[in-house]
């Protein structure tokens, strides 16, 4: 807008006389006339704002262009243009009119135009050189805000490219120096404020005396002096003017003489300060007071000299609000706060010294903030970087570095050169902080974008919550309402939905709003701008929501929490922390400490989230996180994977595989956002990869491709090694080294797994194999056959397994032995080793014999290889142990007789027998032919001489069977055939021990019987039933004593001894029997439990008797656990005899309560006798299976009969050498 606007010359104004700058109109004007930049330094009250835009109409300005006024503030803006507009005499609106966020109140005819310093700076995107306007003013200059300082810039460049254009700058207090310096020598005015003399007085106070008691000294002071005066107090902080409150209440000033004055403070509240009063008013505040807001009728002022003021740290990331030393300038707004109707005093509560040593200024903010937002927008308009853009005062280095890394965080620039992406041009063009943008356009893509317009335009605005002075509690309940106790930004949707409720509950009336915020403390206007900024964002929006914000309602329950915080995330990327529990402090990626804001929902949480977002650190008296939600690490990768670094380590080759992995930390800065996952290394490092491929993958032979060269090549490597094994030279045959150089050179370097080789084979069909044969002829020959893969034994192969272990316990030669076919295993045929083996074991042998006779047998070597030749001619008999056979050949042929220490043998030298379950997997490992207890002595169906005997899976009687059988071959010629149970059916097996026979004999019997009466067997189960006392007492962990009752029941049923029935028709005649006598069996022995239980019973009084920790009682209860033990029913040979083993213990017990050392002297010879009968019955499977058992333990327990209750007939003999007879009898192996 160039064209001449003629309304100017019509328009009627007069400089009111009673302002100071009146007198100065004239030559302001004539200065602006002639030099196009005027600086004008006005104290408060000297009309400046008002009378500027008059002035620059009669330095003809307004004839081609506006006259544009600027303001911090956007109250300033519409209060100014009102009353311009009445001075000039024409409507608001009009001619004057004004434009701030969601309001513009001009016309096309508007010629003097307010409007905050925010709306020049967004019109420079569209109108570069202002062209609109041929004057511009900016008020308020001394505030120094980041937009003041932009503009002022901005200007100087304008300035150069437009000659008809005027500038005046305007302010309070300036360094007006430096100013007309930066405009190139501009000239300065300064004008008078219109005040009455201000009497100062210094009031420092004492070095321990704390703020409000101080405060209450300087009011006190002037109350003397003048107790009707209204006083203004300027305090840093909130916190301060509510314990300064306190202080003065304490000191009798009344409640209604004491208004807080700050910015989160009500409306209401705060119009009070500048309503009449017929009483004194003292006016607590913070620096809102300085210039912002002129209060009425004020005389005195109390200055603490404290600011509490907001610094940005670019090395920490944040934004502290310290108390300050307020500057000199600042000192004297104060202190020009009072005075402005009469003569005033400003008390210092500091020293003049103090004053004089502050600073002159305080810094501007664009030394003291984010300069982010500052940057792109700069860069959006192609205007000079900072270093290069014209500032007053330049930001420190450190600023512009952060700058430009949060926006490069965020896409907003990019490269070594910071040039603006197209990301960030987008993000210039929205009228929010970019990293505000960033969440919104990123929330876009994740379907929340309704969301996050509501979140982002929270964000962006003043805090609406109040907190009235006096209700603080029941404003921070009201607002506790809408909290979450997982995110800060879930609680500003649920605050958002219920201002939506309230609003379509009445209709559409925004008197709803009105009073839902007086009902929960907030304030009426901030939530009107918050629903007009949704609005607004949503249109700067490319592809706009067809939607309004005043009919917006949040779907909370269908809100992706992940897709929402994840949006946010993208905006601030590094505002993710981690809990240190140690320290209950959270920390983030640059190892800030800090805690949750008191106020957020999350701070009374129980559970503390492990990860926590947030939108901003603030520093107080501590540093807080605000706005806070629970977060997962991942999203960092998902949001800004540039600040994630990756790190590798653990790099293996996987067998299954065929690849290289390795494990891939991730970290941003100090935080670990993984510990470790998998990844595939050849896509990182494939160099590395190779190499560690070649050497775990190829030169090991597992690595394997089948129907490649690979397959040929590690089936022969592996020979190799496993023939190393045997021979016990490790790496003898394959030589890495060899094989790592081969393939460094001839394997492509493409290739770095098995996936890769069968790839290049389908490609290329080449082998990259080398010849074996190379390394064979280095290592020597040797004839595998003196290490063969199995030995034959009776007719049956048994594999070898070699192992090479040196020092370990599974180290050396293994025997796979089948456990059905270890009875067919020649007893002596694992003492001699191998052919390859048998030299070198011998040799040892003959190292352990005594001095003299190893003389003989020099050189040992020699020695033993001749015995070795002799046992594979056959000159030597091998059916004996190796050292008897050693010891015969010695004597024979030097004559020795040898000396020997088999157990000084190493483990590789000492067969071990592998033996194998059912599923051909190892159960058990011996040193030496096994003589072990519970073994079984059943043969398997492989021994041809028994295989007729052997039968499985039979469902009736399996065929008939003899007493014995001979087997061939055999040291012990007999066998003995019997039944045996399977799971669902019935078999026979021929067993070298014939009571493992009976034992078998019987459990095959019943489950014969079983099969062909299952109803029956069923009943007879479930019909043994027992009274709760005697369950209690001697089947609590004996569950299937139902199934062992009726198993009893069914054998004694038979009529004839179970081992007896050989054919079918034996069978089929007990079997009838049974079946109308094992009711009445199964009676007898219900009954016989009841017998055992009572005499059990009579047991107990007197057992009680004893003294719990006395040998006596202890060894009573250890005989009363032996008999009783799970499965004591299946020993009917004890069993008969339980009567008679309880009447004993009576005896006993009844004794023993007498005289407890007599007790201890009558059985100390059985000791011994019942430990071993302890020990032999946890070493086998059940008592019958062991040869000698069931008379060794019948004989013990007479024994105790006979030595503790010897009025009880004892059955034979029972003293000590009876019981070695007896003992010497059982065989456990």
């Amino acid at each position: 807008m160039n064209e001449a606007l003629p309304v100017a010359d019509t328009l009627k104004y007069t400089f009111p006389e009673e302002l100071p700058i009146s007198a100065r109109a004239d030559e302001i004007a004539a200065l602006l006339q002639e030099k196009r930049i005027v600086i004008v330094c006005g104290a408060t009250g000297s009309g400046k704002t008002t009378q500027l835009p008059k002035i620059a109409l009669k330095a003809g300005c307004g004839r081609h262009g506006r006259i544009g006024c600027t303001q911090p503030r956007r109250i300033a803006a519409s209060s100014l243009c009102k009353r311009v507009s009445s001075e000039l005499n024409v409507a608001s609106g009009g001619i004057v009119g004004y434009k701030v966020r969601f309001d513009d109140n001009t016309t096309k005819d508007t010629l003097i135009k307010f409007m905050t310093d925010g709306i020049l700076l967004a019109e420079t995107r569209e109108d570069r050189l202002l062209r609109q306007y041929d004057c511009i003013i900016l008020d308020e200059v001394h505030e120094r805000t980041l937009n003041i300082d932009f503009l002022l810039g901005c200007l100087k460049l304008i300035m150069q490219k437009r000659n008809d254009l005027k500038l005046i700058v305007s302010s309070a207090t300036l360094e007006s120096g430096r100013i007309s310096e930066f405009f190139d020598g501009a000239p300065v005015v300064e004008v008078e404020g219109r005040t009455y003399p201000v009497e100062d007085v210094w009031l420092p106070p004492e070095e321990e005396t704390e703020l409000p008691e101080t405060v209450a000294d300087g009011v006190k002071f002037l109350t003397d002096m003048d107790p009707r005066g209204d006083i203004l107090v300027f305090l840093p902080g909130e916190r301060e003017i509510r314990e300064c409150t306190d202080m003065l209440r304490g000191r009798g000033i009344p409640q209604e003489n004491l208004l807080p004055l700050f910015g989160r403070l009500s409306s209401g509240e705060q119009q009070r300060v500048f309503s009449p009063s017929g009483h004194r008013r003292i006016i607590l505040a913070t620096n809102v007071a300085e210039t912002s807001l002129t209060i009425p009728g004020i005389r005195y002022v109390v200055d603490t000299g404290l600011v509490r003021l907001s610094r940005y740290n670019p090395r920490s990331r944040i934004q502290e609000l310290r108390v300050e030393t307020v500057s000199k300038a600042s000192s004297m707004q104060r202190r020009g706060r009072c005075g402005r109707t009469r003569d005033g005093i400003c008390v210092h509560l500091y020293s003049e010294e103090d004053f004089q040593n502050a600073a002159d200024f305080t810094p501007p903010e664009i030394q003291r903030a984010s300069l982010a937002g500052v940057i792109l927008q700069m860069a959006s308009l192609n205007l000079p970087p900072l270093g290069k853009f014209p500032l007053v005062d330049e930001p420190a280095p450190a600023l512009i570095r952060e700058g430009y890394r949060a926006l490069d965080d965020i896409g907003a620039v990019a490269g070594p050169d910071h040039r603006i992406t197209k990301l960030g041009r987008l993000l210039s063009s929205m009228p929010v902080d970019p990293h505000l943008g960033k969440m919104l356009l990123e929330a876009k893509q994740k379907k929340v974008l309704p969301e996050m317009l509501v979140i982002a335009a929270f964000l962006s605005i003043q805090d609406p919550a109040e907190r009235p002075f006096e209700k603080a509690a029941e404003a921070d309940g009201a607002h506790r309402k809408f909290a979450s106790d997982k995110s800060d930004f879930l609680g500003i949707l649920t605050l958002w939905n219920a201002i939506r409720k309230a609003y379509s509950e009445a209709n559409g009336s925004y008197q709803a709003i009105r009073r839902f915020a007086k009902t929960n403390y907030y304030n009426y206007r901030r939530l009107r701008e918050w629903e007009n900024l949704v609005d607004d964002l949503n249109d700067v929006l490319p592809n706009r929501l067809p939607m309004q914000a005043k009919n917006l309602v949040i779907e909370l329950e269908r809100v992706s929490y992940d897709a929402l915080h994840t949006s946010i995330l993208s905006g601030i990327p590094r505002n993710l922390s981690c809990f240190e529990p140690e320290q209950k402090l959270y920390s983030d990626m640059a190892s800030k400490k800090f805690i949750m804001f008191p106020g957020s929902g999350m701070a009374k949480r129980k559970n503390t989230p492990k990860w926590l977002m947030f939108f901003s650190l603030m520093e107080t008296s501590r540093v807080f996180s605000r706005c806070n939600a629970e977060a997962k690490p991942e999203w960092l990768e998902q949001v800004a994977p540039q600040l994630c670094s990756k790190v590798y380590d653990a790099a293996e080759w996987d067998q299954e595989s065929g690849f290289v992995y390795a494990r891939e930390k991730i970290r941003a800065g100090a935080l670990l956002i993984h510990p470790g996952r998998r990844r595939h290394y050849g896509a990182v490092n494939p160099v590395e990869a190779r190499k560690i491929f070649i050497q775990q993958g190829l030169a090991t032979g597992l690595a394997y491709s089948r129907g490649t060269w690979l397959e040929k090549f590690s089936k022969e490597i592996n020979r190799l090694r496993d023939y190393e094994i045997r021979l016990r030279r490790p790496d003898s045959l394959v030589q890495d080294v060899f094989l790592e150089q081969w393939f460094e050179e001839h394997l492509p370097e493409h290739i770095n797994s098995t996936a890769d080789i069968l790839k290049d084979w389908i490609a290329v069909h080449k082998d990259y194999a080398p010849d074996i044969k190379i390394m064979l002829e280095e290592a020597g020959g040797f004839d595998p056959k003196d290490y063969p893969d199995f030995l034959v034994s009776s007719g049956e192969r048994f594999k070898l397994k070699y192992k090479f272990d040196p020092g370990e316990s599974k180290d050396g030669l293994f025997l796979l032995v089948p456990d059905d076919n270890l009875n067919l295993l020649d007893r002596y045929l694992p003492d001699y080793l191998v052919p390859g083996m048998l030299q070198e074991k011998v040799e040892f042998l003959l190292k352990t014999l005594p001095k003299m006779q190893r003389l003989k047998l020099n050189p040992l070597r020699e020695t033993a290889e001749f015995f070795a030749l002799s046992c594979q001619d056959g000159t030597v008999f091998t059916d004996q142990p190796l050292t008897d056979a050693l010891s015969g050949w010695l004597e024979e042929n030097y004559d020795v007789r040898p000396e020997f220490d088999p157990e000084r043998l190493p483990e590789h030298l000492v067969m071990k027998l592998a033996i194998l379950n059912e599923n051909g997997k190892i159960s058990k490992i011996l040193r030496e032919y096994p003589s072990e207890p519970g073994r079984s002595s059943a043969l398997g169906a492989t021994v041809s001489s028994v295989k007729k005997w052997s039968a499985v899976q039979c469902k009736d009687w399996p065929g008939d069977f003899p007493q014995t059988v001979n087997i061939s071959g055999k040291s012990g010629t007999i066998g003995y055939p019997a039944l045996t149970a399977e799971a669902l059916t019935v078999g026979t097996r021929v067993f070298l021990k014939e009571c493992e026979a009976i034992h078998s004999q019987r459990q095959g019997l019943v489950k014969l019987f079983s099969i062909l009466q299952p109803g029956l067997m069923k009943q007879l189960r479930s019909g043994a039933k027992l009274p709760g006392n005697i369950l209690m007492t001697f089947f609590m962990e004996y569950k299937d004593w139902q199934s062992d009752a009726a198993d009893n029941a069914v054998l004694k049923g038979f009529g004839c001894p179970p081992e007896s029935i050989h054919s079918e028709q034996l069978f089929r005649s007990a079997l009838e029997r049974a079946r109308g006598e094992s009711w009445g069996c199964l009676e007898k022995d219900l009954l016989f439990l009841k017998e055992i239980f009572s005499l059990y019973e009579k047991l107990l009084p007197f057992y009680k008797k004893l003294r719990g920790d006395s040998d006596s009682a202890m060894e009573i209860k250890a005989h009363l656990k032996l008999l009783f033990r799970p499965g004591f029913l299946r020993f009917t040979e004890a069993l008969e005899h339980y009567p008679r083993y309880l009447k004993a213990l009576s005896v006993r017990a009844q004794r023993a309560s007498n005289s407890l050392a007599s007790d201890a002297a009558k059985g100390v010879d059985l000791k011994p006798w019942i430990e071993k009968q302890r020990l032999a019955l946890e070493m086998v499977p059940a008592v019958r299976t062991a040869p000698g058992l069931v008379d060794f333990f019948l004989l013990v327990e007479e024994a105790k009969i006979n030595r503790y209750a010897p009025e009880i007939r004892t059955l034979g003999k029972t003293g000590t050498s009876a019981l070695e007879k007896a003992w010497n009898e059982v065989r456990l192996g």
